[in-house]
């Protein structure tokens, strides 16, 4: 073979690994970073499934104290009813004792005029 020609394809031939050489570290820098990138969706991901934990306890936990307010609202509701119920039948039955004693009076004086 011509040895120009033998320098020309040898030339050609290491300007060929040179670009195998830089296309390879370009995969392999590609693949770093991939492998990078899907470490830390996973670890977002990790810290997502973390957070919504700690909201759907935090939903619980407000929801189971609002339901034992709404109980008791209810029962104290019920027993503010009861009270004053008890309350207007002492007033109630106060106002018919006075009326009973008034118009017993009245009774009475009515006899003794008409007689």
């Amino acid at each position: 073979m011509d040895p120009a020609l033998k320098l020309i394809l040898d030339t050609m031939n290491s300007r060929f690994d040179d670009l195998d050489r830089r296309f390879a570290d370009r995969d392999s820098a590609s693949a770093t970073r991939a492998a990078a990138i899907d470490e830390r969706f996973d670890l977002l991901a990790a810290h997502q499934a973390a957070a919504t934990s700690v909201v759907t306890s935090t939903t619980a936990a407000l929801e189971q104290r609002l339901t034992a307010l709404e109980a008791s609202y209810i029962d104290r509701d019920t027993e503010f009813s009861n009270r004053f119920t008890e309350l207007e039948a002492l007033r109630v039955s106060h106002m018919t004792d006075d009326s009973n004693e008034r118009v017993a009076a009245l009774e009475k004086a009515m006899a003794d005029l008409a007689a």
